[in-house]
């Protein structure tokens, strides 16, 4: 039991970094400062180099290889017809971030559809 709850631990840690991440990207593309400066430059150059020197941006590619480094281990351990379902955990997680973070619109039909991955993950993880 201490193994899979474990790995269990892993995935969940991997979807968290993994959202995150995007939240934090989706922040950054936002930000007024460099939504505007990315409108003022004519070049895919200089739109790349301002993307790299953003801090949301280096900090949400940062959390993505955290979470891919994660994922690497969850797959050595887990089934991946077990592990990957949980993926799906990342839609809820970042569609909530982005309505109580960023004052993103989600509608009634799409919390819906997360009241649906969620009860099947809730199936997924009490099958043997």
């Amino acid at each position: 039991m201490k193994g899979e709850a474990w790995n269990f631990g892993a995935i969940i840690l991997s979807v968290c970094l993994t959202a995150s991440s995007q939240l934090i990207v989706r922040a950054g593309m936002l930000h007024t400062s460099l939504a505007a400066e990315m409108t003022k430059s004519s070049s895919a150059w200089e739109k790349l180099n301002l993307l790299i020197w953003s801090p949301y941006i280096v900090a949400g590619l940062l959390l993505f290889g955290l979470s891919a480094g994660t994922w690497l281990v969850v797959l050595s351990r887990t089934p991946v017809s077990l592990a990957y379902p949980f993926v799906g955990l990342g839609i809820v997680l970042t569609t909530l971030g982005g309505w109580f973070l960023l004052g993103e619109a989600v509608s009634g039909s799409r919390l819906l559809a997360i009241g649906i991955i969620l009860l099947g993950l809730i199936l997924l993880g009490a099958s043997k």
